[in-house]
C-alpha cells in the first residue's frame, strides 16, 4: 500500500472522513454540554454576551478538573515500556513504533 499512490490517497480519504466524523460529533457533544450547563438563550452561542449566573461559571470547570484529575489519577500507569525517541525509532527499527508509545510520547508533551 505505501508504494501505491492510490492506495495512500485512498486510505487518507478514509482517515480524514473518519476524523471528520469524530471531530464533528464531539462539536456536537460540546455544544449539548453547553446548553446543559449553562442554559444560554436560544439561538445563542455562549460566547455571545450572554448572562448566566455566577454558579454555573465556577462550578462547570471546576467539575471538568476534578473529572480529569481522577480520570489521570485511575488511569493505568505502565512504566516497563520507555518512550521511543521517534529520531532513534528510525535509526535502530526502521521508524516503527508502537501506538502505545506514539500516544504517551505526545501525550507527554501536552
Amino acid at each position: 500500500m505505501r508504494n501505491s499512490k492510490i492506495g495512500v490517497i485512498a486510505f487518507s480519504s478514509e482517515i480524514g472522513a473518519v476524523v471528520g466524523l469524530i471531530t464533528a460529533s464531539l462539536h456536537q457533544l460540546v455544544s449539548l454540554l453547553h446548553e446543559w450547563a449553562f442554559a444560554p438563550p436560544p439561538n445563542t452561542h455562549l460566547s455571545a454576551e450572554v448572562h448566566t449566573s455566577t454558579v454555573p461559571v465556577i462550578l462547570v470547570p471546576l467539575i471538568g478538573a476534578l473529572l480529569l484529575g481522577i480520570a489521570r489519577r485511575i488511569s493505568p500507569r505502565d512504566g516497563t515500556h520507555a518512550i521511543v525517541d521517534p529520531i532513534e525509532a528510525n535509526a535502530h527499527y526502521g521508524g516503527r513504533m508502537s501506538m502505545r508509545a506514539t500516544a504517551r510520547g505526545w501525550c507527554s508533551r501536552t
